[in-house]
């Protein structure tokens, strides 16, 4: 009988051992998968977390710079109203025309309608001076802008509005002036929004140092503290849009030319040659080409102002886009005041003692814990305490030697690994649990309250794309953890202990970051708002591009066509207005939706 228990005890023994062993090599191939992945990702950020533009120049003050752009806003509000006023008026013969009301005089002798459109169309370009300014400064530097493009469609069709009754063969077809008001207002309401936008990001800056800078590093996008140096420069850099279309837009510009020059005077009709040029130039100006950029960014320059953010223009967005990991800390996850001491359980000891145990393994991890316990070391007037073979365990806690005893301070995981009785009816069961030389000596009731803000910020991690990397300090902190109390971990994966300990210790995040975005407020949601719209502003900007670019190459080409088959009467103010608003429409649902985060 001997034999047998000896033989079950033995055989219950090796099934334990043996169960153990297994899930020791399936944690370790969890752990090395994870790692493989941490590993790739960070790889990737690396590659793109380079700086190699030069950003030391000297800024102007803050102040300055957001009562300039201020300014600058207003007067171009004010410029881009009374334009489109201008181009309203305008069009109101045209709509009155199509449903055959005739004016009179105007309907009846060319010159009078010539006369009160040209003077309409010279009045908007006065107004909207700013456009022919920025144009000529512009190709002065050798950068073709879309200022350029609405600049000569307004001086081509006003001249060709202007001197339409002098030709006498001139083709029977209506001048295209109209159109072009309407892509001068849009012009300047896209510096407008441009201006809109700068402001509200200077606006920011000006209220003095920022709490956190973010940028891009090799473990995602990362948040510090550091100033904001650079982040003007980075602003007002040049965007993407602009340095596409400065590319294409000489092309179209000269097309348009040689393809006005083929259409009349190829066909022995001069006469025609101010209206054909004007119509291909018109056909290939998209009304879009101006705000592909400002648009997007002012919307979500004004949703990030209101969350106390900004995202430091398209080159800062660019940078930070290329993340698709946001670093999350302990403060991200639970602010202060949504971790509160439940309690307290003394099992043995006095309080004191405990008090200072607890007080002095906790200050000395950091994270969360000093804030809970550190409370009740003072109230108990308990002092700071030596530890020796101070040490972290992967089952989440602490452990050091505090006057020749053994201390240990964890969550319940590590107390049971540890071999170390714990009470059979847990009232705290994510609490923190103390023991002294393998006795349990006081449990610390912790209340997790979570936040809406930052329920909202994991679930939009999801909606974007984006995972949260978690270097988190308190073991309680982990996906499963996150799924029960938010309803959502927005995919996060929780980094090694050895990361985590690296990338929160204090000395370390002294590191100063480059600015491509400023968070002026606590919490996880301004973060996950200034990575994720970032990303947006990008992918609209860049499909926003896309499109516009497209219809300014397919204008151009479908005018000329028209005009060499002898189908020049179907370029109609109303018909080639509609084309280009149709090609506008899906830039305006882009820009829609790049403050949806």
């Amino acid at each position: 009988t001997a034999v047998a228990v000896e033989a079950v005890v033995a055989s219950t023994v090796d099934s334990v051992l043996a169960q153990r062993k297994d899930q020791e090599r399936r944690y370790q191939k969890q752990r090395r998968k994870n790692q493989h992945q941490q590993e790739k990702l960070h790889r990737s950020n690396s590659d793109r977390a380079t700086d190699t533009v030069d950003f030391s120049a000297a800024e102007p003050s803050r102040a300055e710079a957001t009562i300039r752009q201020k300014r600058r806003f207003r007067r171009l509000r004010k410029a881009a109203t009374i334009t489109s006023a201008l181009a309203l008026v305008a069009w109101v013969p045209v709509v009155l025309a199509a449903f055959g009301v005739e004016i009179p005089y105007y309907s009846e002798i060319p010159m009078v309608s010539a006369v009160v459109q040209s003077v309409l169309q010279a009045a908007a370009c006065g107004v909207g001076w700013s456009v022919f300014s920025l144009a000529v400064s512009n190709l002065v530097r050798g950068r073709v802008t879309c200022h350029l493009a609405v600049a000569l469609c307004n001086i081509v069709t006003l001249l060709d509005t202007a001197t339409a009754p002098l030709f006498v063969n001139r083709l029977a077809a209506a001048s295209l002036g109209g159109i072009s008001m309407v892509a001068l207002a849009l012009d300047l309401w896209g510096e407008c929004w441009h201006a809109g936008a700068l402001k509200e990001g200077f606006r920011l800056v000006a209220l003095g140092r920022p709490a956190y800078v973010v940028d891009l590093t090799e473990n995602g996008a990362v948040k510090q503290s550091g100033p904001a140096d650079g982040f003007y420069n980075r602003t007002v850099r040049e965007d993407e849009a602009m340095g596409w279309q400065s590319l294409l837009l000489p092309v179209i510009l000269v097309a348009s030319v040689v393809f006005g020059a083929l259409a009349s005077f190829g066909q022995g009709q001069r006469s025609n040659f101010l209206w054909c040029w004007s119509a291909i130039l018109t056909a290939g100006t998209a009304l879009s080409l101006p705000f592909t950029y400002s648009l997007p960014y002012f919307r979500l320059a004004k949703r990030l102002g209101k969350s106390g953010c900004a995202v430091a223009g398209f080159y800062g967005a660019r940078q930070l886009s290329y993340s698709r990991e946001i670093l999350v800390g302990d403060e991200d996850l639970f602010p202060a005041g949504t971790m509160k001491m439940a309690g307290m359980k003394l099992i043995a000891e006095d309080r004191r003692k405990v008090a200072a145990y607890a007080g002095s393994l906790a200050r000395v991890y950091g994270g969360t814990w000093p804030g809970l316990l550190e409370a009740f070391m003072q109230a108990e007037g308990a002092t700071q305490q030596r530890l020796e073979e101070f040490h972290v365990h992967e089952e989440g806690g602490v452990s050091a030697i505090i006057r020749g005893e053994t201390v240990i301070l964890g969550i319940a995981n590590l107390i049971r690994k540890m071999s170390i009785r714990l009470p059979k009816s847990l009232e705290w069961k994510d609490g923190l649990f103390l023991a002294v030389d393998g006795e349990l000596v006081a449990i610390f009731g912790v209340v997790y309250e979570p936040a809406d803000s930052v329920s909202w910020a994991l679930g939009a991690m999801r909606r974007n794309r984006l995972s949260p990397l978690l270097a988190t300090r308190d073991p309680n902190l982990q996906p499963k953890f996150l799924r029960a109390y938010f309803g959502s971990d927005g995919g996060s994966t929780l980094l090694d202990l050895e990361e985590r300990l690296m990338l929160t210790e204090r000395p370390r995040r002294k590191q100063i970051l480059r600015p491509n975005a400023l968070l002026y407020r606590e919490g996880l949601a301004p973060f996950l708002e200034a990575v994720a719209g970032s990303r947006r502003l990008c992918r609209a900007v860049t499909a926003a591009n896309l499109i516009t670019l497209f219809a300014c190459i397919l204008g151009t080409l479908l005018a000329f066509y028209l005009m060499f088959v002898g189908r020049a009467s179907m370029l109609t103010p109303p018909q080639l207005l509609l084309f280009l608003g149709l090609w506008m429409l899906p830039v305006l649902l882009l820009a829609w939706n790049t403050d949806r985060i």
